[in-house]
């Protein structure tokens, strides 16, 4: 009798979760329609005078203890893998929704400040996004949040604004990432990426700028946290994988604690073979960035 009790309830439990699944699907359906422009995008301006926080995904082995040393905070990031079980690339048109049972459980596995990163919805193009997306986006937000304990805050990766370096400041940017505003209205916290796209470092300074006011006009008032990675990106044809140079990485960092409310230093999982007492010259900036904080 008890087996029959188990089995019966997690019958009940498998069809109220494909109920629940169905009714998202039908709401993401009925989001589809305009929405109301934004306000206009004010001049980026300095963040007030603040506590500056840095949270941080650095993977290296034998690290020390980052919070308690430098003051940096834990940053879980939910890649697609959380969500779904195919691998897909941005753009591919594939806007099914993961299971409500795979949102709730990240929200449940989640510390205090998470992360959600899910790029198959981004387009190629750093100026489109399709209809499908951010009704798409706003269905795991509110599913996620609603799961999350009280006073847990989270965000998703790259998604206010859509990234740009090559049409920031444009009218169809701004127009695309209006769109977002739903999305903007349900998180808690905004993480731009602001990775090193290019080989030219002198392009960085305006880009992150333009990125950070966006995001800040997108979901005015929450705090932004944008990314930032201490390699050049993959597009950065001659420097690519290369450390970030410590002055670079350093104005970068002072930029941000200019007009954002923190930073996020990411690294690649991969960097788990590498000693921590091995990582380049960009890490003595960084730690003595953190302790001018205090």
């Amino acid at each position: 009798m008890p087996d029959e009790i188990e089995r019966a309830k997690a019958t009940a439990g498998d069809a109220i979760a494909d109920l629940a699944d169905a009714i998202a699907a039908k709401r993401v359906a009925d989001a589809l329609g305009d929405r109301p422009p934004v306000e206009p995008d004010p001049d980026p301006k300095p963040t007030p005078s603040g506590e500056f926080t840095i949270f941080e995904d650095i993977n290296y082995r034998g690290r020390p203890d980052l919070q308690a040393e430098f003051g940096m905070v834990p940053l879980k990031v939910h890649y697609e893998s959380a969500f779904f079980d195919n691998r897909r690339r941005a753009g591919d048109g594939d806007y099914s929704l993961p299971a409500n049972s795979r949102i709730v459980q990240a929200a449940r596995s989640a510390p205090n400040y998470s992360c959600i990163d899910i790029e198959r919805w981004w387009s190629f193009s750093d100026n489109d996004l399709d209809d499908r997306a951010a009704p798409a986006y706003e269905h795991v937000a509110e599913v996620y949040d609603d799961a999350l304990d009280p006073g847990d805050l989270f965000g998703f990766y790259s998604t206010i604004p859509i990234r740009s370096l090559n049409k920031i400041g444009q009218p169809d940017w701004k127009e695309t990432n209006d769109r977002l505003k739903g999305l903007g209205d349900l998180v808690d916290m905004t993480f731009p990426s602001l990775y090193a796209l290019v080989d030219d470092d002198e392009r960085w300074p305006d880009y992150a700028r333009a990125n950070i006011a966006e995001a800040k006009r997108i979901a005015p008032g929450k705090p932004c946290y944008p990314f930032l990675w201490p390699v050049y990106h993959p597009n950065a044809k001659a420097k690519k994988g290369r450390p970030i140079p410590p002055h670079i990485w350093r104005r970068q960092l002072e930029i941000c604690r200019e007009f954002a409310d923190g930073v996020v230093i990411w690294t690649l999982s991969k960097t788990k073979t590498i000693d921590f007492k091995d990582i380049p010259p960009w890490w003595q900036e960084t730690v003595d960035f953190a302790r001018s904080l205090r």
